[in-house]
């Protein structure tokens, strides 16, 4: 779990959208049949439920938090004043099911990082940048 100093305030925490888990069970279904394909099928369902429990998307009213990996860890903390750009994107099949992937652009994340199979990330966006808003004008959310 993400460790947040004791003046921030947690505004959301993202999770993966169920879609994350869709290409790996279709696989398993139609592979279970046959012997040799659910030995690679069920190890990346696997992967992907843990990786899903493992990987946490933190904004407080002070920064971006970015933990990842299962076997080498990764964590990003991108304080919302470094932040440049956050955008969003969504094919017509992510339109239908309501989820997408997030882009957040700072100088920290050395360009821009993108995070897929996101849950609703028009409403993500518009939180991240009013934590933006709000922090610049000084105000607590």
């Amino acid at each position: 779990m993400i460790q947040v100093g004791p003046d921030e305030q947690i505004i959301i925490r993202i999770k993966k959208h169920w879609m994350f888990f869709f290409w790996p069970l279709l696989a398993c279904v139609f592979t279970c049949p046959f012997i040799f394909p659910v030995f690679i099928t069920v190890p990346w369902l696997l992967y992907r439920l843990a990786y899903y429990y493992i990987e946490e998307i933190v904004l407080t009213n002070k920064k971006f938090h970015i933990r990842t990996g299962l076997i080498s860890r990764q964590v990003i903390s991108t304080p919302l004043s470094k932040i440049n750009n956050v955008s969003y994107g969504q094919s017509f099949f992510e339109r239908i099911v309501d989820c997408g992937t997030i882009y957040v652009q700072s100088a920290n994340l050395m360009g821009g990082s993108g995070y897929s199979y996101i849950r609703y990330p028009d409403r993500v966006k518009a939180m991240i940048e009013q934590a933006m808003d709000a922090r610049e004008e000084g105000k607590i959310i």
